[in-house]
C-alpha cells in the first residue's frame, strides 16, 4: 500500500515548503524497512478572478453561446443576443431553430450533433442568413463548434462561437464578379454587344430588370454604331436609343421602350445633369404614386422597386 498527500517541510534554507507526498509501499533492503518517497513542491496556480471571466465573456467581440444535448439554449453572451435581435429570456430554454429560421438554423444544428458524436470541433463554417435585429439585410456569418465535457470525458453539450463577416464575404464577392465581369463583358469592340453583355452580367447578380441607353452619337456611324447611318447634330437634349435590356422575367415585360427605341428617359427629378455629371446615383424606393412619375413618366406608373443609375 502507498500512500500520498500534502504536507509542509522546512528548507534548508529556512523557508517553509507545502509539497505534494508520496509514500510508496515498503520494502526491504536486508534487515532494513525501506520506503520510496517522492515530493513535489506546489506552486501557485495562477487564476482568473471570476470578474476577469465573466468579462471575458460577456464583452467579446463573437457571439458565444452554451447548448445541452438537446441543442437549447443553457447560456449566452452579449453579442450573441445584438447579433441575432431575440432578447436572452426568449432563446433559453430553445434551440436555434425554435428562435431564427432564416440563418439556416437546420444545418447548423445539424453541425451541433457531428460535433456532439464524433467530438471534433468544427472551425469557421461560413454561411448567409437574416436576423431579427437587421431584418432587411441579409448578412455573413462564420460559426465555430466545439464539444463541452466533464471529468468524466463525457461530452455534455456544444460551445459555439459566431461572428458576422459580412464585409469579408462582400468584398471577396465582388473580387470574384469583377473578374467574371472581366471574361464575359466587352469580348468584342461592338458597342451594342457590349450594352447587351453588361445586362446578360448584371441580371440577376445586381439586379431583377435591367436596361441600357446610349446616346445616339455612339450609335452612329461616326460613333462605330449599327444602327443609324448619321444622328446629326447634337440637341439641346441629346436623344437615347434603348440599347440592351435584361429581366430575370421571360419577355422583359418591365419594358416600356424596345432595343433600338428612342428614349427620353431620366428619372425624375433628375434632369441632363445626371449625364453631364456622370455620378451614379440610387433610389431606394419607387413610388409610381408620386406626384412627378405621374406627371412625367405616366408610362412607368406601374409596379415600383428600387432603382440605380449610372453614366
Amino acid at each position: 500500500m502507498g500512500w500520498n498527500g500534502r504536507i509542509r517541510v522546512r528548507h534548508r534554507d529556512g523557508r517553509a515548503l507545502d509539497v505534494d507526498l508520496r509514500v510508496s509501499a515498503s520494502f526491504r533492503i536486508g534487515n532494513d524497512d525501506c520506503f520510496l518517497l517522492s515530493a513535489r513542491e506546489q506552486r501557485r496556480r495562477e487564476t482568473v478572478g471570476r470578474s476577469v471571466l465573466d468579462g471575458f465573456l460577456t464583452r467579446s467581440p463573437i457571439g458565444m453561446a452554451v447548448m445541452d444535448l438537446d441543442l437549447r439554449y443553457v447560456w449566452l453572451n452579449d453579442t450573441l443576443e445584438r447579433l441575432g435581435g431575440v432578447p436572452r429570456e426568449q432563446r433559453l430554454g430553445r434551440r436555434l431553430s425554435e428562435l431564427l429560421p432564416g440563418i439556416q438554423a437546420e444545418t447548423l444544428e445539424g453541425l451541433m450533433r457531428k460535433v456532439m458524436d464524433t467530438g471534433n470541433p468544427v472551425t469557421d463554417h461560413e454561411y448567409l442568413g437574416w436576423s431579427w435585429a437587421d431584418p432587411h439585410r441579409q448578412h455573413a456569418y462564420s460559426t465555430s463548434f466545439f464539444p463541452l465535457v466533464d471529468a468524466g470525458d463525457s461530452v455534455t453539450g456544444v460551445c459555439y462561437m459566431v461572428q458576422d463577416v459580412t464585409e469579408r464575404w462582400n468584398a471577396r464577392r465582388l473580387l470574384s464578379m469583377v473578374n467574371e465581369a472581366g471574361t464575359s463583358v466587352g469580348t468584342t469592340l461592338d458597342v451594342v454587344r457590349t450594352a447587351q453583355e453588361l445586362a446578360d452580367f448584371a441580371v440577376p447578380r445586381l439586379a431583377d430588370f435591367v436596361i441600357v441607353d446610349l446616346l445616339e452619337p455612339v450609335l452612329s456611324t461616326d460613333g462605330h454604331g449599327a444602327w443609324l447611318t448619321d444622328a446629326g447634330p447634337a440637341p439641346a437634349r441629346p436623344t437615347m436609343r434603348r440599347a440592351a435590356l435584361r429581366s430575370v422575367r421571360e419577355g422583359c415585360p418591365e419594358a416600356v421602350a424596345r432595343i433600338g427605341d428612342r428614349v427620353d428617359f431620366l428619372p425624375p427629378p433628375y434632369d441632363m445633369n445626371l449625364l453631364i455629371g456622370g455620378e451614379p446615383i440610387l433610389i431606394p424606393v419607387l413610388d409610381p404614386s408620386d406626384d412627378l412619375w405621374v406627371a412625367q413618366e405616366p408610362a412607368r406608373r406601374s409596379g415600383s422597386g428600387s432603382s440605380a443609375c449610372t453614366r
